[in-house]
């Protein structure tokens, strides 16, 4: 996945990087109910060389122990994606075709550029992620 970070009408990138999401899981459907277990979410650099000290475009004078945080923090958060999928999205199962979660999909085309967002959308707008699972704290990761 490229990943670019540009001002609002502004062609060039402040800065880009490379970045490889892998995942595994488990999922079977019973019923018209589908069971899954997340085995794994890992955010890695990609691209060349992999064991770079800063992205690969940089307009941002972005500091080596900057970019560590992030790919450090990026870690962590892919740890928290996996217990909440498994804890929140699939701890009793999504009955098909809908639960009152579905994926909200927008396509945007700019020049040079396609930009996907997959939301998580629950049947109550004004909650959101946060309030449709009633204080859970797996979805603290969200704020």
């Amino acid at each position: 996945m490229d990943v670019g970070i540009k001002l609002a009408g502004d062609m060039n990138f402040l800065i880009y990087d490379e970045v490889v999401v892998n995942s595994a899981l488990d999922f079977s459907i019973e019923n018209e109910i589908v069971y899954a277990e997340v085995h794994h979410v890992d955010v890695v650099k990609a691209g060349v060389p992999a064991d770079r000290k800063l992205p690969i475009y940089d307009n941002m004078d972005l500091s080596e122990d900057l970019y560590e945080q992030f790919w450090n923090w990026a870690g962590e958060a892919s740890t928290l994606w996996q217990d909440y999928l498994n804890s929140v999205i699939f701890n009793n199962g999504v009955p098909l075709p809908y639960w009152n979660l579905e994926l909200m999909t927008e396509t945007f085309f700019r020049p040079h550029s396609l930009m996907m967002v997959i939301d998580l959308f629950y049947n109550d707008v004004n909650k959101g992620i946060k309030g449709a699972v009633n204080g859970n704290k797996n979805t603290d990761m969200f704020k």
